[in-house]
């Protein structure tokens, strides 16, 4: 599991009451070091071994949806960029292709040419 922290439930204690304080030891440190180190129960008390498996079972579970939360988090950040690059390209290509067509407007009305701002003009004078 390899974790830098781990959460040590209520229930992990309680089970470890009805435990000597041999199991209870064994239990403890059974458990740290899989949370820390991957390292599963090897011995041989049935008790200890019940009760880490119950929790091993747990703490697996816990790392899955951590992870899948984690995963989750970073496909959503690369979508929410995705649509603020797709958004940034729209109001680009659209701020320039207003600016062409005012440009190519004011190109014409400097000509002379009908297409250009002077058809307004005309408009208004008809």
């Amino acid at each position: 599991m390899k974790e830098e922290n781990f959460k040590f439930k209520a229930r992990y204690a309680e089970a470890m009451k009805n435990m000597s304080n041999k199991q209870a030891g064994e239990y403890a440190r059974s458990v740290t070091e899989y949370a820390f180190q991957g390292k599963t129960y090897s011995g041989k008390d049935k008790t200890v071994k019940t009760a880490f498996d119950l929790t091993k079972a747990t703490l697996d579970e816990e790392k899955f949806y951590k992870e899948q939360g984690r995963l989750g988090a970073r496909k959503l950040l690369e979508q929410r960029q995705e649509e603020e690059r797709e958004n940034t390209l729209k109001s680009v290509v659209g701020g320039m292709l207003v600016g062409e067509i005012i440009k190519e407007a004011m190109a014409k009305n400097a000509e002379g040419k009908n297409g250009g701002f002077n058809h307004y003009e005309e408009a208004r004078k008809s």
